[in-house]
């Protein structure tokens, strides 16, 4: 339902028991495709970063107070999970320039893997850009960063940072629906046009290679029935020594990153009752 409330699971159902009669939505329903101010933008981006987009564009549709809350918590998470793709992009370029992980970010690493918190996410693509500087294999990377994400995160309060958003709605209880909503007003002009400056990936392949040797384009969203995307087979250089890695193809297709160990794409075992 759209009253935004917590459901639970009841046998073969989602329950919402905030109405009288509750309400109940059977499990196999069938996904349908909403359509938002975003789905072309991400029927063009990268499966990693255009999924949240999507969540995002879904929950922030309804403008209803009740479900700002959600909203707030799907822009967050898309602002981190893109941030968490920029960093690995960047990091992995840098380590292939060089051929090793500097040492200043290879402690960087250390520490995020005790604590891998959205600001350690934020410090390790923005350390990574500044050492690529203008050879990065995703040239409008360092720009974009600069000119339109990093600016989210700065300034000292929610209001302003969404790191600090995310930490004040991680750390204390939840917020009323219309403080919400205040929050999402003051943050959702800039997140929607920095996540609009994100076409420029849509000049570049991000290819996962199946175990066995079938390569699968990670564009656009999966089909919301099965939750597949279509295999590419039309590639200009042979990834076959690839397997099980996600490989990034520059524009022209001949150079290319692979983000194995921090991208990965693998089948999804299912388990169901009886």
């Amino acid at each position: 339902p759209d009253c935004g409330r917590e459901m639970r699971r009841l046998s073969k159902f989602w329950v919402c028991e905030e109405h009288d009669p509750p309400v109940a939505i059977p499990l196999q329903t069938a996904p349908t495709e909403t359509v938002h101010p975003y789905s072309e933008l991400c029927s063009q981006l990268p499966t990693p970063i255009a999924v949240p987009i999507d969540e995002f564009g879904k929950c922030a549709e309804n403008n209803s107070p009740m479900l700002a809350y959600r909203a707030l918590w799907a822009m967050v998470d898309a602002a981190e999970l893109i941030t968490r793709f920029i960093a690995i992009v960047a990091l992995l370029n840098v380590r292939q320039q060089s051929g090793e992980t500097p040492e200043q970010l290879r402690k960087m690493l250390v520490n995020l893997l005790e604590r891998p918190t959205f600001g350690a996410w934020r410090d390790i693509a923005h350390s990574a850009i500044e050492k690529l500087g203008t050879s990065a294999l995703v040239q409008e990377l360092p720009d974009f960063w600069k000119q339109h994400w990093s600016p989210l995160f700065e300034g000292g309060g929610a209001e302003q940072s969404i790191i600090e958003l995310r930490n004040r709605m991680a750390h204390t209880a939840r917020l009323t629906d219309e403080e919400a909503q205040r929050l999402l007003g003051a943050h959702r002009e800039r997140f929607e046009k920095a996540i609009r400056a994100l076409n420029f990936w849509a000049s570049y392949r991000l290819i996962a290679v199946l175990s066995d040797g079938r390569t699968v384009r990670l564009h656009g969203l999966p089909d919301p029935q099965d939750w597949v995307l279509p295999e590419e087979s039309n590639l200009p250089t042979d990834l076959s020594a690839y397997r099980e890695r996600v490989v990034l193809l520059s524009q022209d297709g001949l150079g290319l990153l692979v983000l194995f160990p921090l991208q990965l794409y693998n089948p999804v075992l299912v388990v169901r009752e009886g």
